[in-house]
């Protein structure tokens, strides 16, 4: 029987993952894949807001803390999470409170640049180069010292067809 996987989509959730396919792909040979949809994690609906900064926010104010406690609610067993952006600080944050992880690998999940513990279990952080929110080298030294790594891209490097190999080597070769 094959491991399981668990994916934590980006702020938009399943109406904006194409991106999945690609991770799929990658992963189906390998793993039972399970997936969870931010905005449902987080309790929001993404059509209530306008624009990006305004989802954005409403992350900030209520989304992030009600995906955490999802989290630790629905999930009792360790697993290996993959997270996307906000699904990132999610799944880091609960880590922090509990939730059992085998490995997060965490993807474009700048938030963490606010963030002053690293959980105690193993984890992988992905960068885009290019993302101008990415944390300090300062931050990813003290906090994540040879547990990260910045490739080309910018913030949507889980969304590059290109990338996503890359990223899953990484976790197939143990990393």
């Amino acid at each position: 029987m094959k491991p399981e996987i668990i994916i934590i989509s980006d702020m938009w959730g399943a109406e904006k993952s194409a991106w999945l396919n690609n991770f799929q792909h990658a992963l189906l040979s390998h793993y039972k894949i399970k997936f969870y949809d931010a905005t449902k994690l987080g309790q929001l609906d993404p059509n209530r807001y306008g624009d990006e900064k305004s989802l954005h926010q409403a992350y900030i104010e209520t989304g992030i803390d009600h995906g955490i406690q999802n989290l630790i609610r629905i999930e009792k067993e360790p697993q290996i999470y993959i997270a996307c952006s906000i699904g990132g600080i999610m799944a880091w944050k609960a880590a922090l409170e509990g939730l059992p992880i085998k490995k997060l690998i965490a993807i474009s999940s700048t938030r963490l640049r606010e963030e002053s513990k690293s959980p105690n279990c193993d984890f992988q952080l992905f960068y885009g180069k290019d993302d101008s929110n990415k944390p300090s080298a300062n931050w990813l030294n003290t906090f994540a010292k040879d547990k990260h790594e910045i490739i080309n891209g910018d913030h949507d490097i889980y969304t590059d067809k290109e990338q996503v190999p890359y990223i899953i080597k990484s976790l197939l070769e143990g990393k």
